[in-house]
């Protein structure tokens, strides 16, 4: 019996390899064959050995319609190629799938008609930013979040044909009312996703620079001139000084999207501010929660930097926060952190955030000043 479901899954990793090649390689190919491979890798998408997933998804990133015989042919599947790639995200954290779902979103939401993506756009931004704090998958999530913000900034641009193809492709486009609604659902959405995209902007290698990348796009959908000064003198700049950039960015005036959310951020910041041992029963939370970055002292000393910015920069007044004191205890417990970074970063806080707490408007912004 074992030889027998070898053998079958071998069967199916060789298909699924040749439904693959046909649709990313640059040979021409019939729209009809390209048709089926599509409809055979979705079937099997879902299939319970990860590598026939994983070459089932790399073969629906190359889904395009880039000319009218295969626009005839494919635009049925668009939806189907959609959700397929989008639903897997997400569901198991033993293999490589979850990357290569993100990889294969990134490639494709360019390539599908507008309405497709617009259609789904919650779903899909809740299914990338939870992946921003896994050491895995962090980069990619976020360059796939970049993906997200060009095609939101980009959505009221005429395409002729989808994919950049031409040759009589019905233009893509939808009209100027639901891409104000589509704008403005994306700003809401974001908002859940800001806070940790601002600490991994000050975390290292490939994720470090991923975060600036997707601030800096994301910037752009909100049309605001102090966030796009903030995207050129910090985020596209060569030189980048965390503590500059974050006061910069609670700076931010005539976005509500930002300013009304700066007590949500400090919440949320201070999750960041634990440490946690990493003991979990079920075998699927341990390998989700192994790859976790929640407890990083990197993210817990960028996490002190960033809410102590939000109060003494941001936020108009105590009243907004739920707890004051909450705050300053969570800070007061930093000093005896595990990590002496974090000790020096909370030590140099906890003053300023403690008189900003206790202090009126005006104290507290004159304090800002003189720090």
């Amino acid at each position: 019996m074992k030889h027998i479901f070898f053998s079958e899954n071998c069967q199916i990793v060789a298909a699924s390899t040749f439904y693959a090649h046909l649709l990313v390689t640059d040979a021409i190919m019939a729209p009809a064959l390209l048709k089926t491979s599509v409809e055979q890798l979705i079937l099997l998408h879902k299939h319970p050995v990860s590598l026939v997933r994983i070459i089932c998804l790399d073969g629906l990133s190359g889904f395009k319609m880039d000319s009218l015989s295969k626009y005839n042919e494919l635009h049925g599947l668009a939806d189907p190629v959609l959700n397929s790639v989008k639903n897997i995200i997400g569901d198991e954290f033993s293999s490589e799938v979850n990357k290569h779902a993100l990889l294969a979103l990134t490639r494709i939401v360019p390539a599908l008609p507008k309405t497709t993506v617009t259609s789904k756009l919650g779903d899909i931004v809740l299914k990338i930013y939870p992946f921003f704090d896994r050491t895995n998958e962090a980069a990619v999530a976020m360059a796939c979040f970049a993906q997200m913000a060009s095609f939101v900034q980009n959505l009221g641009q005429r395409v002729h044909g989808h994919g950049g193809g031409e040759g009589g492709l019905p233009d893509d486009v939808i009209d100027e009312k639901e891409v104000k609604g589509t704008k403005e659902l994306y700003k809401e959405l974001v908002n859940q996703s800001l806070v940790s995209l601002l600490l991994h902007a000050n975390d290292d290698g490939d994720t470090k620079m991923a975060a600036r990348d997707a601030l800096a796009k994301l910037f752009q959908v909100y049309d605001n001139k102090h966030l796009d000064k903030v995207r050129k003198t910090f985020l596209e700049a060569k030189f980048f000084n965390y503590g500059d950039f974050l006061k910069e960015f609670c700076h931010v005036e005539d976005c509500h999207y930002i300013t009304d959310m700066i007590p949500s951020f400090i919440k949320t910041g201070m999750t960041y501010f634990r440490y946690v041992r990493k003991i979990w029963l079920h075998e699927n939370l341990i390998l989700n929660f192994l790859f976790s970055r929640i407890g990083d002292r990197k993210l817990r000393a960028n996490a002190v930097q960033l809410v102590t910015c939000l109060i003494t920069e941001g936020l108009q007044s105590k009243d907004d926060l739920e707890d004051p004191e909450e705050v300053c205890k969570a800070m007061a417990k930093l000093l005896q952190d595990s990590s002496p970074q974090v000790q020096v970063q909370a030590a140099s806080s906890i003053g300023k955030i403690c008189i900003c707490l206790g202090a009126g408007s005006g104290q507290r912004r004159s304090l800002s000043i003189e720090n």
